[in-house]
């Protein structure tokens, strides 16, 4: 015959009413993790919100940029955008023609004069990139930087003009060249 004590049978049940809880709180914890994961998957936080502008040679890479241009004609190559924004945006590319100088005083560049080149628009939806195949093209000598501008959404007035057009712009790149006559 087996007799079981009422403080064993006690014990007992204590310790499966732990084991109980401490089950039910692994299973909660188990399913909070997994919604957590869910949902971060799901909607993932907002990055930076920045725009590429890049300029690439007649290859396609970034190298190989012309440096020494014959006024009047074209020489290849591309201008890349693209949008990280979380929105759609409108961007304005401007191309400009820069004569410039060296300022020892300022260890800077000034703005000698500036003629305008080129004005092409793009939409870019989030996320997308857009490579344009461009023809640079210059047609008269003096000048030694082409500079290209990006603005986004918001482009300035004919009035502002050199340096102030260049700080107004969203991105700015620029290509030091010579252009001689043939």
């Amino acid at each position: 015959m087996h007799v079981r004590a009422q403080g064993d049978e006690m014990i007992v049940r204590v310790q499966s009413k732990f084991y109980n809880m401490v089950s039910v709180i692994l299973v909660l914890v188990i399913i909070i993790a997994i919604t957590t994961t869910i949902y971060l998957i799901v909607s993932p936080k907002e990055s930076e919100h920045f725009s590429e502008f890049y300029i690439l040679g007649e290859t396609g890479m970034a190298a190989d940029y012309p440096d020494e241009l014959i006024a009047g004609l074209q020489y290849p190559m591309f201008i890349g955008v693209g949008n990280h924004e979380y929105r759609t945006m409108s961007y304005t590319i401007e191309t400009w023609a820069a004569l410039t100088e060296f300022d020892n005083v300022t260890t800077g560049t000034s703005i000698l004069a500036m003629d305008p080149i080129d004005r092409q628009s793009v939409v870019l939806s989030h996320n997308k990139t857009v490579v344009i195949p461009y023809a640079l093209s210059l047609n008269k000598t003096g000048y030694n930087r082409v500079d290209f501008l990006l603005f986004n959404e918001s482009v300035p007035g004919p009035e502002v003009t050199g340096s102030n057009r260049i700080n107004a712009s969203y991105r700015h790149l620029n290509l030091w060249i010579a252009v001689r006559q043939d």
